[in-house]
């Protein structure tokens, strides 16, 4: 068994996790800090607000992703590693703040970090597994099967930035002030306010940006090199064998983001099927108050990036039943007479 590092040397762990500079004998020794049972706490010596040090964090996350894009799909060992260097960050945020804040179900939880969040969805034997996400800023991002997302907890700082593995569908709340930035592969797309899809698969042949609403500048990151700038209905598709980027026009709602609608067209199904779906589309838990409303057909047909609100109020209608929303927002109450009157 590894010896637990002592403050002292998880100080130097973390100043060389920020400069890039661990070994693998100091990384197997980071790795037996964070599976130990009860971490103590640590002071920065860094000059750095925590706010400059959480967008760092970030950075050295959102760079070592990009380093690690192999040419096969996320799988089990790729999503341990971005786990891994989730709880690399956690190193450098508990000699920050001092402390951790731990999950009441499980004796040994991970550690609530306060620098990112991380999404991952797989597909599943019967579904797809898309996920709808609400960012800090109030952006809705509808993340496609088999992709990744790591954004910070807060967005401070001039910019919004994320960095996405995969699929993903954004809408962006406009603010001109912090432009949005999200880099995928090579590529580094910029937005102020607008609606676009983004398609950056490890091992494709191609980074596809579509725009629905709005206008976004798409750049090769690696060469600071203007590839395009899109409004809507645009495409721009970089190759990065050839590092050259062709523009050409789309229905971009019709053609590029029908996957957002996949598992949201209901042809008179159990209700209670129905609400699995939307459990687990936007990471909440759905509850039956009566069972009766559990046999309602549900005949529905969304687009896939409407708000849980907006998708239960449709869904209330149809089955004359009424939600109740919990205030932390991850549980619903599902109360009412039922399709029978």
């Amino acid at each position: 068994m590894q010896p637990v590092p002592t403050n002292e040397q998880l100080k130097e762990l973390a100043d060389k996790w920020m400069a890039g500079t661990l070994t693998a004998r100091e990384k197997t020794l980071l790795e037996s800090w964070y599976n130990a049972e009860e971490p103590a706490g640590l002071q920065w010596n860094g000059e750095e607000t925590e706010e400059e040090l959480e967008q760092k964090i970030f950075n050295r996350i959102a760079v070592k992703m990009r380093e690690e894009e192999s040419p096969m799909p996320l799988n089990p060992s790729k999503v341990q590693s971005l786990k891994w260097w989730l709880a690399a960050a956690a190193v450098v945020m508990l000699a920050v703040a001092g402390y951790f804040l731990y999950s009441s179900n499980t004796p040994k939880a991970e550690p609530v970090l306060a620098a990112v969040t991380s999404h991952t969805t797989r597909p599943t034997s019967n579904a797809i597994y898309t996920r709808y996400l609400v960012l800090p800023d109030s952006s809705i991002v509808v993340l496609h099967a088999n992709s990744h997302l790591v954004c910070p907890q807060r967005f401070n700082g001039p910019t919004r930035e994320v960095t996405l593995v995969g699929e993903a569908y954004f809408d962006i709340r406009h603010n001109p002030k912090k432009p949005f930035i999200i880099h995928a592969g090579d590529v580094k797309t910029t937005v102020l306010g607008t609606a676009f899809n983004i398609s950056a698969y490890p091992g494709a042949k191609k980074i596809i940006v579509s725009v629905t609403r709005g206008k976004v500048k798409v750049e090769n990151e690696k060469e600071n090199k203007l590839l395009s700038v899109l409004t809507k209905d645009e495409q721009v598709s970089y190759s990065a064998e050839t590092t050259q980027a062709a523009k050409k026009t789309v229905n971009a709602v019709s053609v590029v983001t029908d996957w957002t609608k996949q598992d949201m067209i209901f042809e008179e199904t159990p209700f209670d099927q129905t609400l699995q779906l939307l459990s687990r589309r936007y990471g909440v838990d759905i509850k039956f108050k009566k069972d009766k409303l559990k046999n309602c057909r549900i005949k529905a047909f969304f687009n896939g990036t409407e708000s849980l609100e907006k998708v239960l109020d449709v869904l209330c209608i149809i089955s004359n039943a009424r939600y109740t929303l919990s205030p932390d927002a991850k549980t619903v109450l599902l109360d009412g007479d039922g399709c029978g009157g």
